[in-house]
């Protein structure tokens, strides 16, 4: 293998492993993004479920106690049925129908599937549902029956009928003298609960039910109470169709995207527990979570309420996650091919010379010691042109990025390392965890801005947006808030909250800017060791242009700088700290992205910038 191709090959190997490590890093902050988002959804779905089923409770128990317990008419009547006769209790069935019919009728609006009074023994006395259907022993059919009249307390849950599913609550009776009479079932349909998921929450959802907690010779009877059919999400379930928002043809629309999913839906199906999954579609991702739902009885899953909803963050996390990776390979094979080309041009250079040195001595081997070495010292000078050059251009390429990386990065190390810390040293509270955890996602969420806005620079159109400038203002204070607290700085904030200031402009520059202009004013501070340091901001209208003020009190800019400052690589810091294109930048931002002003002044106690923006008309 010749010295060039192993050159290169050394190369292939350094850039291929820095770009696997930077591959895994962005892939599992992609998932991890993802993960959260899912879980989000399926918390979503839970609460709405939990609180939809918990409201219906509360309102059975309210109309049990407040209506049918307390009413001495229907007390007589269980009463009397106790032990009448079969034409009796058929007088006693009609007149308690009478008083609890309008009941009912309330009760229908709220979803209500099945109101019910049973005897002590579990057989119906009265189905206000059904009127033709009564004295059938219910002991093996509904257990929450069996276990409310032996237990003589409330029982409810989701549970399977001869007929349909439902979430049933059921409730003792008593008399005055605290004698049981029985029970009476408020039942609530499965399909009320789809249609409050979609009609306040915007869920769109619907019940499947295991195939197995029917009887297999009536599951499709046409005298089921509930409608059902095969579902798509699995073939040992069935789903409920009547009344449901989320109607058969929606669900057929859906099914190339189940068959897609397959595979996962099966393997979770297994578990018996709650899972999401999503699907990637062409301008959005289609989420859906699976909620088990347990029988009453034996505690087993027996159903579950799926929902599909649209999240389109997930397709714009996919998005740039493709778009930085592809943007970082094509930066690092640039990196390494220039690196190989510069390399092997200076091995062609370092040849050329030897080459020509050689003929030079073989022409003028009697010529003076002086003149070979001035040709020595011209090859020294020509190398280092030559390394100057190569370290510039690399610069010009990477410098931009790096620049802006710099603050955040050491942000987010120094928040890490102070939670390890804490943690090692059992001082970590847990009320601070969620205040450094948002302080390390703000320094990230700036770097994937700043990605952004030379992403922006790119396009022949930039995004731009309606904001408000408080709003931007406290965006970029808060990033930078923490470093200013933990070196004694005082952040002087003059800004009316009250009377809002919309401008339009590209999404993440006007942080840059200010993030900037504050960090550059803290190095200064720190610098020159101010005592009481101090950054003040403000924000004013006039002549219907908005203007941001940044002040330090480090005793000013010197006068034969100040016109420099927004030059590019101008810097007056040491070579490890600073490049000098954050104010080029920020200039160039402010005045050809804005539209507006970006100049520095000193003032009484030091340095302030002025920045100025037009105004949306």
């Amino acid at each position: 293998m010749s010295n060039k191709n192993k050159k290169f090959f050394l190369i292939s190997i350094i850039f291929s492993l820095v770009y696997g490590a930077f591959l895994y890093f962005t892939t599992k902050d992609k998932n991890e993004r993802i993960d959260y988002i899912l879980k989000k959804e399926l918390d979503n779905l839970n609460i709405h479920y939990t609180l939809t089923t918990t409201s219906f409770y509360a309102y059975a128990k309210r109309d049990m106690k407040s209506t049918i317990q307390k009413d001495e008419k229907i007390i007589d009547i269980l009463s009397k049925a106790q032990s009448s006769s079969k034409e009796q209790r058929a007088l006693l069935r009609e007149k308690l129908y009478k008083l609890v019919k309008p009941l009912y009728k309330k009760m229908l609006r709220r979803g209500i599937l099945q109101f019910q009074f049973v005897f002590p023994d579990n057989r119906s006395f009265l189905r206000v549902h059904k009127l033709d259907k009564f004295d059938d022993d219910l002991s093996d059919v509904r257990y929450t029956y069996k276990f409310t009249n032996e237990n003589k307390r409330d029982s409810g849950g989701f549970e399977q009928g001869r007929t349909a599913h439902a979430f049933r609550f059921v409730f003792p009776i008593f008399d005055k003298g605290n004698n049981h009479l029985g029970a009476v079932e408020i039942s609530l349909a499965s399909e009320y609960i789809q249609e409050s998921l979609s009609a306040f929450s915007n869920i769109h959802s619907h019940f499947i039910v295991a195939k197995n907690v029917f009887d297999t010779k009536s599951w499709d009877s046409k005298h089921m109470v509930t409608n059902y059919v095969p579902s798509i999400e699995h073939k040992d379930y069935l789903f409920t169709s009547q009344k449901s928002s989320y109607t058969i043809e929606k669900l057929n629309s859906t099914k190339k995207i189940i068959d897609s999913l397959r595979d996962k839906i099966d393997a979770n199906f297994a578990h018996k527990k709650e899972f999401v999954i999503y699907k990637l579609m062409s301008d959005d991702a289609k989420v859906i979570a699976f909620l088990p739902v347990k029988n009453f009885k034996d505690k087993k899953v027996v159903a579950y309420l799926v929902s599909y909803t649209d999240n389109k963050n997930i397709y714009d996390i996919y998005f740039e996650y493709i778009l930085r990776n592809i943007i970082t390979l094509f930066m690092f094979i640039f990196v390494a091919y220039f690196i190989y080309k510069e390399l092997s041009h200076k091995e062609e250079l370092q040849m050329e010379v030897n080459d020509k040195t050689r003929e030079l001595k073989e022409i003028n081997e009697n010529l003076e010691m002086k003149v070979s070495k001035g040709v020595e010292t011209n090859m020294k000078q020509q190398m280092q042109l030559f390394e100057q050059s190569k370290m510039a251009m690399m610069g010009t390429m990477i410098g931009n990025i790096a620049h802006q990386w710099r603050q955040p990065l050491g942000v987010i190390s120094s928040t890490a390392s102070g939670l390890k810390a804490q943690q090692e040293l059992s001082i970590l509270k847990e009320d601070n965890i969620p205040k450094m955890m948002d302080n390390i996602s703000d320094q990230v969420n700036y770097l994937s801005e700043t990605i952004n806005t030379f992403r922006n620079f790119l396009k022949e159109k930039k995004e731009i947006q309606k904001v408000v400038l408080q709003d931007r203002i406290n965006i970029s204070l808060s990033i930078v808030g923490v470093a200013l607290k933990d070196n004694h700085i005082e952040l002087i904030k003059n800004i009316d909250e009250n009377n809002p200031i919309e401008i339009t402009m590209v999404i993440g520059e006007l942080s840059q800017v200010i993030i900037n202009i504050v960090n550059n004013a803290k190095d200064v501070l720190l610098e020159k060791n101010i005592q009481d340091p101090c950054v003040r901001l403000e924000l004013f209208k006039e002549n219907n242009r908005a203007i941001i003020t940044i002040e330090d009190n480090a005793g000013g800019i010197p006068e034969d700088i100040l016109p420099h400052i927004f030059d590019e690589y101008f810097t007056t810091k040491d070579d490890s700290k600073g490049t000098g294109l954050g104010l080029f930048m920020g200039h160039k931002i402010i005045t050809e992205s804005l539209n507006g002003k970006l100049y520095a002044k000193n003032g009484q106690n030091g340095a302030k910038f002025f920045i100025e923006l037009p105004l949306n008309s």
